[in-house]
Formats: structure tokens, C-alpha cells, sequence
């Protein structure tokens, strides 16, 4: 079904909100070129790390019968409960969801921290005019000076690319 167009807000009344701002208003809609209206609850509130909630819940029905069903469409909507079992499963994928987004940021700050380490011990390396070669039969590594490194090389020993250099 097509989402109704607003036509204009005919009423609002503003009410408190935890944290936020929140109205209910009377709403005269256009669904399909039938006159609608709605009263609904509308709230928006910090979330916290720059966003926000948008929250609205409300009863409509066409114009003609609008005003004679109000109530009982109040009735209904003041009637209206999650199942608990639903909020629990809801819940707990939020905690799962926020589980694994800690570990992304954690690792990814960790891997952040040692690409960090890693460039500042290349630099190092740099500055002080060595370079870290390793004996690919022993595993063994050392640090030389730049200008002995081509005869270490021609022993059989291999560079050690930047990004894999130790301090």
C-alpha cells in the first residue's frame, strides 16, 4: 500500500518526553485522493553518538468516519503491548549486534595501534640508517646498518619488509 501524503498538521499538543521532544497531533492525510486523519504520538529523542530516535505510533481512519471511531481506535491503541517474548528476542539480538560491533571497533583499534607501532619502528629504523634483515633458514633477525645490509643479502639472508619490522 502506497505511504499517505500530509496534507497539514491540524492540531498539536506538545507533552514531555524522556530526553527528548514529543507532540501528539491530529493529521489530515491524502492516501489515493481519500481525505484521512490521524492522531498520533510522535517523539524524538538522542540516542547518544551524534543520533537520534524517531518514534511515532497512531490510529487513522478515512475522514467520514474519523470522529465516530476515535474512541474505540484509542481503546485499541491504549490496549497495544509488545509480546514480551518478541521485546526479550529483540533485546537480546541488540546485545548480540553490540557484542560484535565492540569487537569490530576493538580489533580494528588494535590492528590501528600496531600499524602505528610498526611505522614509527620503520622510521626509527630509517633515521638511525639500518634495516632489519632475517636467515630464512633459522628464522633468526638482526638489525644492520644500511650499507652492510647487500653483503648479509648475499650471505642468504632477506629483507624484512616495513610493515613486518620489529623494535
Amino acid at each position: 500500500m502506497p505511504a499517505a501524503d500530509l496534507r497539514r498538521v491540524v492540531a498539536s499538543q506538545p507533552v514531555s518526553a524522556p530526553g527528548g521532544q514529543a507532540a501528539y497531533l491530529l493529521m489530515e492525510l491524502d492516501l489515493n485522493g481519500h481525505k484521512m486523519l490521524q492522531y498520533a504520538y510522535i517523539q524524538c529523542s538522542p540516542t547518544g553518538l551524534t543520533q537520534w530516535m524517531y518514534y511515532v505510533s497512531g490510529v487513522g481512519a478515512p475522514e467520514p468516519i474519523f470522529r465516530d471511531e476515535l474512541p474505540l481506535m484509542i481503546e485499541i491503541w491504549k490496549s497495544w503491548s509488545i509480546n514480551p517474548e518478541v521485546l526479550h528476542q529483540r533485546l537480546q539480538h541488540a546485545v548480540e549486534t553490540m557484542k560484535e560491533t565492540w569487537e569490530i571497533y576493538r580489533s580494528t583499534q588494535a590492528r590501528s595501534q600496531d600499524a602505528h607501532h610498526r611505522a614509527a619502528c620503520a622510521t626509527d629504523d630509517l633515521v638511525r640508517g639500518q634495516i632489519e634483515i632475517e636467515n630464512p633458514r633459522t628464522g633468526e633477525n638482526k638489525k644492520v646498518r644500511d650499507d652492510t645490509a647487500d653483503s648479509w643479502i648475499n650471505q642468504g639472508w632477506q629483507y624484512v619488509p616495513a610493515s613486518k619490522t620489529t623494535c
